[in-house]
């Protein structure tokens, strides 16, 4: 995550990490500079890469997976909390592979989706 939330020029622990994620993904690395570099007015953007990508997990949460769900049922009531989506139970199946499916068509891969009971804990 260093190489996506750091500076261009960032200090030797950062450097070091660039040099080994430039050495297995050239093409990424390269890219991802040419994304921090200076934008049209003229200011550095480290933080470009981390907002298109911050945008495109919105996208796909909300344009993609929860119209789909939605469309489903429309009356599967959904929480976007972070990167989690809360839904009642007995629709975190059909949720979870709504999530693999969109994701493997946006990005070309199904994530590991973790199925977890939201439970309230006594104070």
């Amino acid at each position: 995550m260093a190489v996506f939330y750091s500076k261009v020029n960032g200090g030797p622990y950062i450097k070091e990490r660039k040099k080994i994620f430039a050495r297995h993904f050239p093409t990424v690395a390269a890219f991802l500079d040419l994304l921090k570099g200076k934008n049209f007015l003229g200011e550095d953007s480290h933080t470009l890469p981390v907002v298109l990508l911050q945008r495109l997990e919105s996208h796909l949460m909300l344009d993609r997976i929860g119209k789909r769900i939605a469309a489903w049922n429309p009356n599967c009531p959904m929480f976007f909390i972070h990167d989690n989506l809360v839904v009642l139970e007995g629709y975190e199946a059909f949720a979870e592979t709504i999530i693999k499916e969109e994701m493997k068509k946006c990005i070309g891969i199904a994530p590991v989706v973790a199925v977890e009971p939201w439970t309230s804990k006594a104070a």
